[in-house]
């Protein structure tokens, strides 16, 4: 048996792409006027409708329901628009396809679900009470069977809104248990 000579191998990492989210700030938002809409829409329907979420409730929410939660949406709008025209090197203007309410108490929480055909997802928070809330969690799984599965989170705050790319990571959010 002859005696193989020694090679270097070298390994270099090489990034394809990132995966990250944006912290977006909303000023001037008067969040109480869309806590209102919010408590009004959840009298007239207290069961709500069944989405993504265990226990808690989430509704549909429509542009011309409130002043203030339309200025949101539009100002929403221009940062999506914004997001995806820097990171695609596009000149698009985005809109916001479907929006909801979704509030959960202590052991309610949504489950891991993605957007399909959403370029982007945003999640605002009206309120930031990590009691009600709970942190927002992204998690990755894109092993391919190898059993990868990445999960990251954020607290969240009253006004910042966080932005991620729909395609590879989904989401989820969970009430304090």
């Amino acid at each position: 048996m002859t005696k193989e000579k020694k090679v270097k191998i070298k390994v270099e990492k090489r990034l394809l792409w990132e995966e990250s989210y944006f912290h977006v700030s909303i000023p001037d938002t008067d969040n109480e006027r869309i806590i209102e809409l919010y408590r009004k829409m959840r009298e007239k329907d207290p069961e709500g409708v069944r989405n993504s979420n265990y226990g808690g409730w989430q509704a549909d929410i429509k542009k011309g329901e409130c002043d203030e939660l339309d200025k949101l949406l539009e100002r929403l709008e221009n940062a999506a628009t914004r997001i995806y025209n820097s990171g695609y090197e596009k000149n698009y203007k985005l809109k916001i396809s479907n929006a909801w309410f979704n509030a959960n108490l202590n052991c309610d929480s949504n489950h891991i679900h993605t957007h399909p055909g959403a370029f982007l997802s945003g999640v605002y928070y009206v309120t930031d009470s990590t009691e009600e809330n709970g942190p927002l969690f992204f998690n990755r799984m894109n092993g391919h069977g190898m059993g990868i599965n990445a999960h990251r989170g954020d607290e969240p705050n009253t006004g910042p809104i966080a932005i991620n790319y729909a395609g590879n990571i989904s989401c989820r959010n969970k009430a304090s248990q």
